[in-house]
């Protein structure tokens, strides 16, 4: 069975476990490093990318017996990032020399920028990573590498959105339950492609303490979003947004473009930085408007 080095992201014992699908008692794990290769951030992005150089030792996780449902799990992962498995010589704790496949970016896609660290981006980007990675792992043997790149902008978007999920205002009007409250029962394939339905079984306890019958929904998986509404005190006027929409269409509206304040999805692992619904498209169908 091959054995792999891993000098990024995969280094977070959590991440792997996740994309392995199994507890990190159950892999063959040890330190190690590999010369001549330096990890720095790709510029403008949360993750990192490995390059060449002189003199430079990169330390990482060395792992060994990995079956072949292992490295499917792994490609599936990394292929949408356009990652290739080449042989290397790695260094592992012991000072022994061992050949380990490493997973090495396509040339002159990205751009290296400062030093990469493994305890920063972990603090800046492990939640969300985690979150996105379990949605990924979901689509194991049903997505392509291909759809995954394609999409992976949402999937960390709605993994973004339960970071901030589990982070909710104090519950002092409202009930404050225990996690005992709600129990999610079968769950079933919905859609899933840039939106997500999930069909779902739930019980869940009622006001008065008796338990509900369980009963069947589905609900809307979206995304976090922020609207802004800019206005001149001096004119008197607001500034809003013309953009065509894709509900009223299917509603049969003849007039389908419609008036609404500036919007746009939260990008995973910010808070500030808002990025107009128009501005994302590539073909945008949409105008600003100045009304009185």
């Amino acid at each position: 069975m091959p054995d792999l080095f891993f000098y990024g992201t995969l280094c977070h014992v959590p991440l792997l476990e996740r994309v392995l699908g199994r507890s990190a008692a159950a892999i063959d794990l040890m330190p190690a490093q590999l010369p001549g290769w330096s990890v720095h951030w790709v510029a403008g992005q949360g993750f990192p990318m490995i390059q060449q150089q002189d003199g430079a030792l990169t330390p990482g996780q060395w792992v060994a017996n990995l079956s072949a449902e292992d490295l499917a799990r792994l490609d599936h992962y990394e292929g949408g990032f356009d990652y290739s498995l080449e042989p290397m010589t790695i260094r592992t704790e012991d000072g022994a020399e061992r050949s380990a496949l490493v997973f090495l970016p396509a040339a002159n896609r990205w751009t290296a920028g400062a030093p990469w660290h493994l305890p920063d981006w972990v603090a800046q980007f492990g939640d969300v990573t985690l979150e996105a990675a379990e949605e990924v792992m979901e689509r194991f043997g049903v997505t392509s590498a291909r759809d995954i790149d394609r999409l992976f902008p949402w999937i960390r978007a709605r993994g973004w959105a339960r970071c901030l999920g589990r982070r909710p205002a104090p519950s002092t009007l409202r009930r404050a339950p225990d996690a005992s409250a709600v129990e999610i029962g079968t769950q079933r394939a919905g859609y899933d492609g840039f939106f997500r339905i999930k069909d779902f079984d739930i019980r869940y306890r009622q006001f008065d303490g008796a338990e509900s019958p369980e009963i069947s929904r589905e609900t809307f998986v979206a995304y976090d979003a922020a609207q802004v509404l800019p206005y001149d005190p001096v004119t008197d006027k607001v500034m809003v947004i013309e953009q065509l929409r894709f509900g009223p269409i299917w509603r049969k509206d003849p007039a389908p473009w419609v008036l609404e304040p500036i919007a746009g999805l939260v990008d995973a692992a910010k808070t500030r930085r808002i990025v107009p619904v128009a501005k994302r498209s590539k073909r945008p169908a949409s105008r600003w408007v100045i009304c009185a």
